[in-house]
């Protein structure tokens, strides 16, 4: 029987009068160099208590599954992207080669965690201004309220980066379209983030760069709009000043009181699997041999204590865990430029910093009453998780996958919600949220009543894809896969969902 029963109901998550957290304190204007032991108030929807942040993953099926089977800590949100244009990504499989992302499936695999989704577009800005995409984003809010959490949503992402060519003026017509549309629906769980890419240019001396040399301002449609302010954290060092871009959206959120996200962060140059960095854009010289500790010391440390000076205003961060270097958009010859590899769990060290960071009482990951308590009036937080071991547990030799249990007959039982646009992992349509789902997660979280199946078949359940961890065995290997993902690559260190998808990533088995 199909049932919701595991999920809160949108008049406790949602209600309007917990919509925004005020805390009551003076509003300082002050640089980024202020400390945390300020009081300091913002206001903004699904606020976490004080003191405590939000930890999101990124950015592909892949590499969250990844991170999830192997750190074993699963995030307080995950990360995907969307085209506005087609949609594709929000409910269907994309790969733009940066990753597989359907934010469906997150949805339906990440039950406990917020939803942060990077919305692209790029040459669509006229056709959202004269309403010729009206549907899609009719389409887009319908599907998110349906989803009944939180939903970071980074329209326009890095609507300031040259690579965008965003006009401030039309950037900003097309974010209030959206915003209106959103406040026409009721869809309270939307949160509309406003990212700034952040940028310096190494070859300009370290100038922050925008796109037409506007100021980032240009592109604020007004606090009236805008529910969180974000940017992006990957080599603020580039800068001629040090962190003087996030610095200035820091201190500007601070000014409109609005809480900050660090919408995508990672330590860029850095391959954290061979332990290298190299100082050169383009990756146009020879690599430096760096220890985890120095990996640890010259990216992670700068960017925790960052985090740490700021958490009067940032209140929740998003870290791209991911190898660069095997997507096809990020590879050699380096066009988007040198990317390298951020996956912390490629390395015992890095990994067991990591986890003794992330795992403290200041920081919010995925549990049952995580959605209640962001923006919640109560201050106090449940009794932490208890810290998992840092150290990957050692896992079995893989095993060939069982044999899939035979489908239901189209038009009857579960069979009448088979649709072939979904993924064969999650091949059922729900027809009251449009996500695709395993068999499992129809039942968990989809309300329609499941028509008893006809006694030609008896179904078997179909396996959930959600990564577990591993169970230890006698005999360690490297491979950490999860059974979503169960094709292990030694050379890339890197678990996939098929033979095929490892070849298209020049990863061999």
């Amino acid at each position: 029987m199909f049932n919701k029963s595991n999920l809160f109901s949108k008049s406790k998550l949602f209600n309007k009068s917990k919509r925004f957290k005020l805390l009551p304190a003076a509003i300082t204007i002050a640089t980024a160099a202020l400390t945390s032991s300020m009081s300091h108030a913002v206001e903004g929807p699904f606020l976490p208590p004080e003191g405590q942040k939000l930890l999101i993953i990124g950015q592909d099926l892949l590499s969250i599954d990844n991170y999830n089977a192997q750190v074993s800590v699963t995030p307080g949100g995950v990360t995907g992207y969307v085209s506005l244009a087609d949609l594709s990504g929000l409910i269907t499989d994309v790969d733009n080669k940066a990753g597989p992302n359907n934010m469906g499936r997150l949805y339906a695999d990440y039950p406990n965690s917020t939803l942060a989704i990077g919305v692209y577009l790029v040459n669509q800005l006229d056709q959202i201004n004269n309403g010729e995409l009206d549907e899609n984003m009719d389409e887009m809010v319908r599907i998110l309220k349906s989803w009944e959490r939180p939903v970071f949503l980074r329209w326009g992402y890095e609507f300031d980066g040259n690579w965008n060519t965003y006009d401030p003026t039309a950037f900003k017509q097309a974010w209030v379209r959206m915003h209106n549309k959103i406040e026409q629906a009721d869809a309270e769980n939307i949160i509309m983030t406003w990212q700034s890419s952040s940028y310096c240019a190494p070859w300009l001396g370290g100038a922050i760069q925008t796109y037409g040399g506007y100021d980032f301002q240009d592109w604020w449609p007004g606090s009236e709009y805008v529910d969180w302010v974000a940017f992006s954290y990957f080599r603020p060092d580039d800068c001629q000043v040090q962190n003087s871009a996030i610095n200035n959206i820091v201190d500007f959120a601070r000014q409109h009181n609005k809480p900050v996200i660090i919408a995508e962060s990672a330590p860029q140059r850095f391959d954290i699997s061979d332990l290298t960095h190299n100082t050169n854009v383009q990756r146009q010289i020879p690599d430096d041999n760096k220890s985890a500790q120095q990996i640890w010391d010259e990216w992670f440390s700068g960017f925790f204590n960052y985090i740490d000076a700021n958490d009067d205003v940032i209140k929740a961060v998003a870290y791209i865990n991911a190898d660069w270097d095997s997507q096809g958009k990020w590879a050699s010859p380096y066009n988007e430029g040198y990317w390298g590899d951020s996956r912390v769990e490629t390395n015992n060290t890095i990994q067991n910093l990591w986890v003794n960071e992330i795992s403290g009482s200041d920081w919010l990951n995925a549990s049952p009453g995580l959605f209640e308590l962001l923006g919640s009036d109560n201050a106090s937080t449940p009794a932490p998780t208890p810290t998992p071991t840092p150290t990957p547990a050692p896992t079995p030799t893989p095993t060939p996958a069982p044999a899939p249990a035979p489908a239901p007959a189209p038009g009857t039982g579960l069979g009448q919600y088979l649709d072939s646009s979904c993924a064969s992992s999650h091949p059922y349509r729900c027809p009251t949220n449009n996500a695709c789902f395993t068999e499992q997660q129809m039942n968990d979280y989809c309300s329609v009543p499941n028509t008893p199946p006809t006694p030609v078949f008896t179904p078997a359940p179909a396996p959930i894809s959600t990564p577990t961890p591993t169970p230890i065995m006698p005999t360690p290997t490297s491979n950490h896969c999860s059974s979503s993902h169960p094709v292990y690559s030694a050379s890339c260190n890197q678990c996939f969902e098929s033979d095929a998808q490892a070849a298209s990533a020049n990863c061999s088995i």
